[in-house]
């Protein structure tokens, strides 16, 4: 006589089937360049500014202070196929503009629904890109 009834056997197969989807295994690193400004910018204008190194771990964010930052993105062959997850957690308010389109938002932290998806954020067929974002610190 099994353990579990086969009811409880299928589910918990399927547990584990899209439980193994749902983990998340970094890629590599992205390397940003950046700028920050007390102006409310276009992507456009944004664009002509100077860009410098952005390391892990820089400290940014006077009120209502917007820091740009952008980086190439070539994905990996073991990506192919498979979905990619960005996060945009840099603090504040983040927008991502994908080859210059927007494409998903951040809220910050008191917002109750963190996350608003502008477009239906796929990108297929896809192997590199340039990815931009604007981020806002509304203390």
């Amino acid at each position: 006589m099994p353990l579990l009834h086969s009811e409880y056997q299928g589910r918990l197969a399927h547990w584990q089937r899209v439980l193994a989807e749902d983990f998340y295994r970094p890629l590599g690193e992205i390397s940003f360049e950046g700028f920050t400004t007390m102006e409310h910018l276009t992507p456009e204008d944004a664009a002509g500014r100077d860009f410098r190194p952005v390391p892990e771990g820089t400290v940014w964010g006077q009120p209502w202070e917007y820091l740009w930052v952008r980086a190439s993105v070539t994905m990996p062959e073991e990506a192919a196929g498979k979905p990619v997850v960005l996060s945009l957690d840099m603090g504040g308010e983040a927008t991502l503009f994908v080859d210059g389109q927007a494409f998903g938002t951040r809220r910050a932290e008191w917002v109750s629904v963190p996350h608003h998806l502008i477009s239906d954020n796929v990108l297929t067929d896809r192997k590199s890109t340039r990815l931009n974002s604007s981020h806002s610190d509304r203390s």
